[in-house]
This record gives structure tokens, C-alpha cells and sequence, in this order.
């Protein structure tokens, strides 16, 4: 019996409660309700990136349409992604116009 109790030890299948030494204690501070709970708006990088997004669309259609439309686009995407679709979905489309506006006009100058 003693040999099978050392072996239920080793393998950690043990189940007697008199060798155990745990220790209980109550938590000291309150729990915390959900209001009170810290924490950050869900679409704050969104809005972020959404806004930077739409100003280098709208600055790409008076200077560098290739550079600054596809920089819009791609911030316009990043954005969609953290939530930020409002200001990522207008800057994704003047991105777009902007490029492809360049694109027909520049053979002409």
C-alpha cells in the first residue's frame, strides 16, 4: 500500500488531502464593476488612422497623386480594420479618384 501511495505521488495523480499545503486567502480589495473598469475606446485607433488617412487623400489630389493616394488607400485600410470606417471608407475612395485622375492627366503635361 505505502509503495502504491509513493507512486500515485510521483505521477501526480495523488488525491489524499493531508500532505497538501495550500494556503486560502480573501481577496483585501473590492471587485471592480464594469463602469469603473478602465478602458480604452475600441475605435480610437481607427479614428486616428482614418483622420491621417484622409489628409494625405486630400492632400494627394493638389500634389504627388501616385505617393500620397496610395498612402491614403493603404491608411484608409488600416483604418477600416481598427474601425475607423467612416473616415477609412472616404479616404479609401478620394485615394482611388485622386490616382486614377493622375494617371489620365499627367500624359498630358
Amino acid at each position: 500500500m505505502k509503495n502504491q501511495n509513493d507512486q500515485e505521488k510521483r505521477s501526480g495523480v495523488y488525491s489524499g488531502y493531508e500532505d497538501y499545503n495550500e494556503e486560502y486567502a480573501m481577496e483585501l480589495t473590492k471587485p471592480l464593476r464594469p463602469a469603473e473598469r478602465m478602458e480604452k475606446s475600441p475605435d480610437t485607433g481607427g479614428k486616428i488612422a482614418g483622420y491621417t488617412a484622409l489628409g494625405f487623400s486630400i492632400l494627394s489630389l493638389f500634389t504627388a497623386p501616385a505617393f500620397f493616394g496610395i498612402t491614403g488607400i493603404v491608411l484608409g485600410l488600416v483604418a477600416r480594420g481598427r474601425g475607423g470606417k467612416s473616415t477609412g471608407n472616404w479616404a479609401i475612395g478620394i485615394g482611388i479618384l485622386s490616382v486614377v485622375t493622375g494617371l489620365f492627366i499627367a500624359p498630358f503635361f
